[in-house]
């Protein structure tokens, strides 16, 4: 049950939009200087099954058709653009680590030997790791089987990052790395290290800092960034009361009084990362009921459940955040930087013809520019 919670406090919420032009530019500046230094790694989420978007591919390599002549026209082409791009810029290096599962490990592997050589990245400064699974079980408590002698598994989530990264940790400190940036890898706007965030979390001397956008749907399907009981907590959608979601601000009408929306975007320190790792066995599971396909070995038959037939657990990296010492929240306009890939084009939402819709408008125009540096001219 929830008690005593709370919008974050405004001496830690930071909007991009009230920055000056002058002020942002030195972010970036020393955004720019991790990189030249070789303090920065950037660390992508893709170990997800894409069962919402209906794929049999990971969503960092499904073909996206941004009609910018990329042979190979994915989400992880758009990155290690960026990745490449900003090294360049900046005459330094960048350690690129993807978080993948069992079930995305193998073709992710395939498509980063193809778009690593498409872009200029070497091999030597990538990391793949992969990430936990965990049983499902039906509502009863028994475990689904996939095989008379095998568990139905799945990823335990995104917060699967602090156990499976543990090992990478000694190797990353002794290549002089302190800051990370953490995402999703499923946003087709997502900056590729977000500069201007990593520049004002360094300034700031920030061990962990959040990016939102402002949640103006009641209903949209992205956590609650807020505190409860002095504590910093993500409530996920699916875990916020109606009302709480609903409610407005007394000051702001127009507003949602719980407006912070989580994207899985976020700076963590090397120091930060090493405490929630070495706390791992603390975080919390989140339940969530599934359709899930199973071996019956009453029929001996694979069956294809038709509704909701089982739980699955996994663990959310955002419950880490109470470890911080010096949390902060970086809100960015959302039409700039956020268009995830999660749904089948029929949903009309957070689909691939929204996302390409927002790329290539003004909107994407950062990013493209990057782009296109690497793709055939025409």
């Amino acid at each position: 049950m929830l008690k005593n919670v709370h919008p974050i406090q405004k001496e830690l919420y930071f909007d991009r939009e009230h920055f000056s032009d002058t002020e942002l530019n030195r972010f970036f500046d020393i955004g720019l200087e991790s990189i030249s230094r070789g303090k920065l790694a950037v660390i992508t989420l893709a170990g997800g099954q894409a069962s919402r978007l209906g794929s049999s591919l990971p969503k960092g390599i499904i073909n996206l058709g941004t009609g910018l002549g990329a042979e190979n026209d994915s989400l992880l082409f758009l990155q290690a653009c960026q990745i490449s791009y900003l090294q360049k810029k900046a005459k330094g290096r960048i350690i690129w680590l993807i978080m993948t599962s069992k079930s995305t490990d193998a073709k992710i592997r395939e498509h980063l030997d193809i778009i690593l050589k498409e872009t200029n990245l070497d091999w030597k400064n990538v990391m793949v790791f992969i990430q936990n699974e965990i049983p499902a079980h039906d509502f009863d408590g028994q475990p689904l089987l996939s095989a008379p002698d095998r568990p139905v598994t799945s990823p335990d989530g995104n917060g699967g990052i602090y156990q499976a990264i543990l090992p990478k940790l000694p190797e990353l400190e002794e290549m002089g790395i302190e800051y990370f940036h953490v995402y999703c890898v499923d946003n087709i706007l997502c900056r590729v290290p977000d500069l201007h965030m990593i520049g004002f979390a360094v300034d700031k001397k920030a061990d962990c800092v959040l990016k939102v956008i402002e949640k103006k749907d009641p209903s949209e399907k992205v956590g609650h960034v807020c505190v409860e009981d002095g504590k910093i907590k993500v409530l996920e959608y699916s875990e916020i009361p109606k009302e709480l979601a609903e409610k407005r601000d007394p000051k702001f009408p127009e507003k949602l009084f719980f407006r912070a929306g989580n994207i899985a975007n976020h700076f963590f320190t090397l120091d930060f990362l090493k405490k929630a790792c070495l706390e791992f066995d603390s975080l919390p599971y989140h339940e969530a009921r599934k359709r899930i396909p199973y071996w019956d070995p009453a029929t001996g038959r694979n069956v294809q459940p038709n509704s909701e037939n089982g739980i699955k657990k996994e663990r959310f990296i955002f419950d880490a955040f109470i470890h911080s010492k010096n949390f902060m929240v970086w809100q960015v306009p959302r039409e700039e930087e956020f268009s995830p890939l999660k749904n089948p084009d029929s949903a009309g939402v957070d689909c691939l013809s929204t996302c390409i819709r927002d790329f290539t408008s003004v909107n994407g125009n950062v990013i493209r520019e990057m782009v296109k540096e690497f793709c055939k001219k025409e």
